[in-house]
């Protein structure tokens, strides 16, 4: 079974992960419907000792079907439109003493 993100297998790297949908459009056609969602992903993984922070966007193209009265995703499709990563700085909140 693949999991849908690195984030849930065990001994996973990631420590810290932040995911937003938003902006969804549905089309419906009787039984059948197809969505376009946006999403920004956002996450700090542990590897070889480094932190790296991690950021990527893009969209989920789904296909629903509606069978016995329960809509259910029979296809998804997920589209990067950008991503990026950077070496994390010290975290602000951990700047002499902010944030207690």
């Amino acid at each position: 079974m693949r999991t849908a993100s690195p984030a849930l297998v065990t001994d996973s790297p990631v420590e810290v992960c932040f995911h937003l949908i938003g902006n969804i459009e549905i089309e419906v056609d009787g039984d059948a419907a197809r969505t376009e969602c946006k999403f920004v992903c956002a996450l700090t993984a542990k590897e070889g000792g480094r932190r790296t922070d991690y950021w990527n966007a893009g969209r989920y193209l789904d296909e629903f079907a509606c069978r016995d009265g329960r809509w259910a995703i029979t296809r998804r499709v997920c589209v990067y439109d950008w991503s990026r990563s950077d070496v994390p700085s010290t975290r602000w909140w951990e700047r002499d003493g902010a944030g207690r």
